[in-house]
């Protein structure tokens, strides 16, 4: 079974928990489990902290958790030693948990949420920034040029901008993939901060991705006669 948390008595009956597995609850008293202020998602899901995770035991663990946690399962149990916390403490939980669950299933919401545990802000990075393809950014520049200048035009020069753009963040999303696959091996800072900047590479490519769809839409409403 998975090990999802860890402390050492229940909160409410003083019962010594050695082990707690799925059910998070105390099986002396019944009472659900609160998540305490230094847990994090992977403990939740009594994961290791990484990015290369598996997917399907989070989401087995999830489902079971889900159904063990319901605020239902508590709302009318008179051996419960006290109903409204139980309730109370279910509900916060499954939001707790929902969180936890979005997050980690997401690649992107891992990374920067693994990254943020580790003292690592991607949205704060100063220095270098070399990953960012600068040539690809001055031919964005050029692109949007030509697209003013020659409307009837604008969709194949679209077009063969984003041909290349995609193959770009192919390449950048390649790169992040071998600095997660190397932290999770070495669990080294500098490897995070190398990660760190190929994410903001990353994401400002997307950017550029969403401004060449408003070159589009702006074309197609004959925005630039």
């Amino acid at each position: 079974m998975v090990k999802v948390f860890q402390t050492k008595n229940c909160k409410y009956c003083g019962k010594e928990l050695e082990e707690i597995y799925v059910q998070r609850f105390c099986e002396a008293c019944g009472m659900p489990q609160p998540v305490t202020k230094d847990e994090d998602y992977f403990q939740i899901f009594g994961i290791e902290r990484k990015f290369n995770i598996n997917l399907e035991e989070i989401e087995v663990t999830f489902y079971r958790l889900s159904r063990v946690l319901h605020p239902d399962k508590f709302s009318s149990s008179s051996n419960l030693p006290d109903v409204e916390e139980a309730k109370s403490v279910s509900l916060l939980l499954m939001s707790v948990l929902n969180q936890a669950f979005q997050t980690l299933v997401n690649r992107d919401k891992l990374r920067s949420y693994l990254l943020l545990l580790e003292g690592v802000d991607t949205k704060r990075l100063n220095g270098n920034h070399a990953s960012i393809p600068k040539e690809l950014a001055a031919a964005w520049f050029d692109t949007k040029d030509a697209v003013v200048e020659n409307p009837e035009g604008a969709e194949a020069v679209l077009a063969k901008f984003e041909h290349n753009l995609i193959k770009a963040l192919e390449v950048q999303e390649s790169q992040i993939m071998k600095f997660e696959d190397d932290y999770d091996r070495k669990r080294e800072q500098e490897v995070l901060n190398k990660l760190a900047h190929e994410i903001q590479a990353k994401a400002f490519l997307k950017s550029i991705s969403r401004d060449v769809q408003k070159f589009r839409d702006r074309t197609k409403k004959g925005l630039w006669h």
